[in-house]
């Protein structure tokens, strides 16, 4: 992968500036193990949004579906 190929992947994945530079760093040092430590930070960040996003989908989804039996026993 090139440099640049890899900036747009990184920024794509949240990755901050100085994220990215370290990165590409530890790839032009031949440094994998800290390469997959950082990804499995930046991963374990992005699974925690995922969740919290989730719980957020399912409390509207409650109140949708709390107004939707409202609205059928109304009728």
């Amino acid at each position: 992968m090139e440099d640049q190929e890899i900036r747009s992947c990184l920024n794509a994945c949240g990755f901050q500036s100085e994220q990215r530079e370290r990165y590409l760093i530890f790839v032009r040092g031949g440094q994998t193990k800290a390469q997959i430590r950082l990804l499995w930070q930046q991963r374990k960040l992005l699974m925690d949004d995922l969740h919290t996003v989730q719980k957020q989908v399912d409390c509207i989804d409650y109140i949708i579906r709390s107004l939707e039996r409202a609205e059928q026993t109304k009728e």
